[in-house]
């Protein structure tokens, strides 16, 4: 998806995905990108109790350290879908459109 909106932006044909100009942040965010979101969120919105994390990092480390930098400065839960008991039931080519599914339910996404 990335690739190739980069590769369409450099033939002239970028677009716009879902009302925003797709950045290299939007589909590789570093931890920095998301807390700064969310700060930039929490300016304008009352955040809610959670935060839900659609990602297919493998990363733990990475993602506790993220959760632990988003419960500190925001006092949000990190929830995750892989985290469920449901999770392990589901094949494989539902899992994204599942994570989309909740996503889409977020009062702010």
């Amino acid at each position: 998806f990335c690739m190739a909106e980069e590769l369409r932006a450099a033939a002239g044909m970028k677009k716009l995905r879902f009302g925003f100009a797709v950045r290299q942040a939007t589909c590789n965010p570093q931890e920095q990108d998301i807390i700064q979101a969310l700060e930039d969120v929490n300016r304008s919105h009352v955040l809610g109790s959670g935060v839900f994390l659609a990602t297919n990092s493998r990363d733990d480390s990475e993602l506790t350290r993220l959760s632990e930098r988003i419960y500190s400065r925001f006092g949000m839960l990190t929830h995750r879908l892989q985290d469920t008991s449901e999770f392990r039931e589901l094949p494989a080519e539902h899992r994204h459109i599942l994570d989309l599914l909740v996503a889409a339910q977020a009062t702010i996404f």
